[in-house]
């Protein structure tokens, strides 16, 4: 049993650039995933001096381990979710997420595809679920197309869908890759294999590990 995540391809780790250790950071980031190296790239590019640590590797978590989707919007349906956050902060999140869709589509290249993504009612209440948020996507200007007839065997197994044009699918290492790229292109320095959690830095320490946060911050763990 291996515990590489596949999209690696056969390799064992995600390649990090060479970065030149520039002295004491401005800012140490504890956790090299997505979150860790967007926070990076963002404060090297504003003219921070930035350290990015983590105990494995880039992207050694879920961010090098998930399947692959960027999908609009939140958990709940738009219309549900509408009924849930009132329309206007529904609208913010909705057009937040397709934001970051351009953002990451600029950062990764052809590792983010925006090849949309249907959502298939397996019945009648179903069916009726998806025109709902079919009706409130399109009232609130979304992109959104309705799949009336499926093409076989899709049709003898589902009501009806629809489509979202605008998700996408990406390749987690690669596009890791890219994000780590810019980031030490940035001025980011990236050291991997090593955190000590009784040895952080003074100063702005930035802590960017998920489900790990409790472990070095145990006063978080409730």
């Amino acid at each position: 049993m291996t515990t590489t995540p596949y999209w690696l391809g056969g390799g064992t780790e995600i390649a990090i650039p060479g970065s030149n250790r520039r002295g004491e950071p401005d800012v140490t980031v504890v956790g090299a995933g997505v979150t860790g190296l967007a926070c990076a790239l963002t404060l090297a590019r504003g003219g921070m001096a930035v350290r990015v640590v983590d105990a494995r590797g880039v992207a050694g978590g879920a961010s090098g381990r998930n399947g692959g989707f960027a999908l609009r919007g939140g958990t709940p349906a738009y219309d549900e979710a509408v009924a849930l956050l009132g329309r206007e902060h529904a609208q913010g999140l909705w057009r937040l997420t397709e934001t970051a869709f351009a953002r990451m589509l600029e950062l990764g290249g052809d590792a983010f595809r925006q090849v949309g993504s249907i959502r298939l009612a397996v019945s009648d209440g179903e069916l009726e679920a998806i025109e709902r948020e079919y009706i409130a996507l399109q009232a609130d200007g979304f992109a959104v197309e309705r799949i009336a007839r499926l093409e076989p065997p899709l049709d003898a197994l589902y009501a009806g869908a629809i489509r979202h044009p605008n998700d996408a699918g990406f390749n987690p290492a690669v596009w890791m890759e890219r994000l780590t790229a810019h980031a030490v292109e940035a001025g980011a320095e990236i050291v991997v294999g090593t955190v000590d959690p009784e040895a952080l830095p003074d100063g702005t320490v930035v802590i960017a590990v998920d489900a790990h946060t409790s472990t070095l911050l145990p006063e978080l763990a409730d």
